[in-house]
């Protein structure tokens, strides 16, 4: 059998919230999807598990001249993502509405830095040069906006909070890549909602009358 890495079970995936008008409203559905005793979580995420998009970022690890220009995927996901899917941390912790540093905001014209917490894979590990799971954790990860070479490009200072097993993030016989995951609502693109054990004929029907 294929190791996936999470679990799935009960798990309703509703897609399209990019859009503009479902943007303008996902925190107020977010809120009514919850509101429902069939339903256990919910949570944005960017792509969800199975989901084929890619985003490639360029990162580099402050001070170590062997990792500036690391190409890998970065995602936003839910605070709630991790545990909804019953994704194994290994060191450190999954996102939490407890640390508000978790959150990242992204860098503009009026403040072109910024400072996050940010959750990675264990071969995202390896790929930054950390010796194991538990040596990344508090170690800066500093995502790249704008040309590699631009001295003047805006960054986002992340702080690895926690490390995450690897786990398939497209069909069962792609390749696991390296990922860093991030929490940014306004980068949900899809929601996943997870039915208590025995309800996910009653949370369809709540999602489908809200």
């Amino acid at each position: 059998s294929v190791r996936l890495g999470f679990n799935s079970d009960q798990m309703i995936v509703l897609r399209g919230v990019w859009r503009d008008a479902a943007q303008a409203v996902l925190p107020n559905l977010l809120d009514r999807l919850k509101d429902d005793p069939s339903v256990l979580s919910v949570n944005g995420q960017q792509n969800a598990p199975g989901d084929q998009g890619y985003e490639g970022r360029t990162f580099r690890v402050p001070g170590d001249m062997q990792h500036q220009n690391v190409s890998m995927e970065s995602l936003s996901i839910d605070y709630g993502f991790l545990d909804a899917y019953q994704v194994k941390v290994l060191a450190g912790r999954a996102f939490s509405t407890a640390h508000q540093g978790d959150l990242t905001v992204f860098p503009d014209d009026t403040k072109r830095e910024t400072v996050a917490g940010a959750v990675i894979t264990r071969s995202a590990a390896e790929e930054f040069g950390f010796a194991s799971p538990e040596d990344a954790i508090g170690k800066p990860l500093d995502r790249l906006l704008g040309e590699d070479s631009d001295p003047a490009a805006m960054v986002i200072h992340y702080t690895v909070v926690g490390v995450v097993e690897d786990f398939q993030r497209r069909s069962a016989r792609s390749k696991i890549n390296p990922v860093v995951f991030y929490v940014d609502p306004g980068q949900f693109w899809s929601i996943s909602i997870k039915a208590r054990a025995g309800a996910v004929a009653e949370a369809m029907a709540h999602v489908e009358e809200v």
